[in-house]
């Protein structure tokens, strides 16, 4: 709420400022701006951040190249066969390694399949540590459908199986 009150609050106050006449003045309330939308940038960023760090599940955010631009720890968890590791700027296909699946796919083909035609893709897999994984992996795209990269969902069926 204190969020919404400073942006609605900064609205309210950048409006109300009178127009630069001088070059200095232009110069200097271009910066203000440029300041501002890093700052609500920056708070979109943890918020997302936030967001993702509560899931039950593991989240791998992934760009384009496939390299994965946000995780959370639950996908640390999951994935990761050194705690300290990081999976930020990792390869999805690296990061998905320890985890094979079951069937004839490969993670290389199921990746173009989503990436190519657009597609969702619901899989088993198992750890290498036994843990029985289902792995959902959807196309992110932006407002106008361009693609801009992969959601990565990770969910531990152990329990379930166990029951």
């Amino acid at each position: 709420q204190q969020i919404l009150l400073n942006d609605l609050l900064e609205r309210y106050q950048s409006q109300s400022r009178r127009v630069p006449v001088d070059t200095v003045e232009l110069v200097q309330a271009r910066i203000e701006q440029v300041q501002q939308a890093t700052d609500r940038l920056q708070a979109l960023r943890q918020f997302i951040l936030d967001v993702i760090s509560q899931m039950s599940d593991g989240v791998l955010v992934v760009d384009p190249l496939g390299n994965i631009v946000l995780s959370n720890e639950r996908a640390l968890h999951y994935l990761a066969t050194n705690n300290h590791q990081e999976l930020n700027d990792t390869l999805l296909t690296e990061a998905l390694s320890v985890l094979q699946i079951q069937g004839t796919h490969t993670w290389p083909d199921l990746l173009m399949e989503v990436l190519l035609e657009h597609r969702n893709i619901q899989i088993e897999a198992q750890h290498k540590n036994r843990r029985e994984m289902m792995i959902q992996i959807v196309p992110l795209y932006r407002i106008k459908r361009e693609l801009a990269g992969l959601i990565v969902n990770l969910s531990n069926l152990s329990p379930l199986k166990s029951l």
